[in-house]
């Protein structure tokens, strides 16, 4: 883990629930941000679809 601080890149995901008390609220996207630049979140249909929005 790191930090999220001015001049510093990070590929960032915000959820609307806490994974850490509920693994499947991972699938609560709100935002994602990847190479500084936002992108469409859609309802994951399963884990892959997730995956897909950071590496493909």
């Amino acid at each position: 883990m790191g930090t999220v601080e001015v001049g510093k890149l990070a590929d960032l995901i915000v959820v609307s629930a806490n994974p850490l008390e509920d693994i499947s609220n991972i699938r609560k996207l709100k935002l994602v941000l990847k190479g500084g630049k936002l992108v469409e979140t859609r309802e994951p249909e399963g884990l892959t679809d997730f995956w897909e929005l950071f590496f493909f």
